[in-house]
């Protein structure tokens, strides 16, 4: 009998119905997994969505919420399932990160993060593709659930200011 690994067993469940928006208890993000195209390699740069923003996360809850955001590398075995050639940007790396770090949610409302790429200047690293996820986790709140968006994204060479627009997914 194949045991389960308690972090595999919760990306099943987080990624298992996320088609559009993402929710966990007052957390509320619309984007359950987001497509960048062509970011430079060498380049400091910042993803733009089509309306012009960035990671928007809300809180659907009465009350104040603060989050923390972080970007980590997929679990294991979670793109084995997509028969791509994704590979998980590198533990410990800071090619993928979110600014600000922690957001404060009031009551019924919502706050934006900047998503910046910050990729080696190694041309061997140009046309690959890679995912990392940005979760979402409460401090200090009731609930311990957080939300996972997968962002998704490939390298080119060269370094310019801006990659392509980030694109919705709307199926995993």
């Amino acid at each position: 009998m194949k045991k389960i690994q308690i972090p595999e067993l919760l990306a099943g469940l987080l990624l298992a119905g996320l088609p559009f928006a993402v929710q966990a208890g007052g957390l509320v993000c619309e984007l359950g997994c987001v497509q960048v195209r062509d970011v430079p390699v060498g380049a400091n740069v910042m993803a733009k969505l089509p309306d012009g923003g960035g990671y928007v996360i809300s809180n659907s809850g009465p009350t104040e919420l603060k989050v923390v955001l972080e970007t980590v590398p997929p679990f294991t075995g979670t793109l084995s399932k997509d028969k791509s050639p994704l590979q998980p940007i590198p533990e410990n790396a800071q090619w993928l990160k979110v600014n600000p770090q922690e957001l404060t949610l009031p009551p019924n409302g919502s706050a934006k993060a900047d998503i910046i790429f910050t990729v080696p200047d190694d041309p061997t690293l140009a046309g690959r593709e890679f995912e990392g996820w940005i979760v979402a986790k409460p401090v200090g709140a009731q609930m311990s659930a957080g939300l996972v968006t997968r962002i998704r994204f490939n390298l080119v060479a060269g370094a310019t200011n801006t990659p392509q627009p980030a694109v919705y997914k709307n199926k995993l």
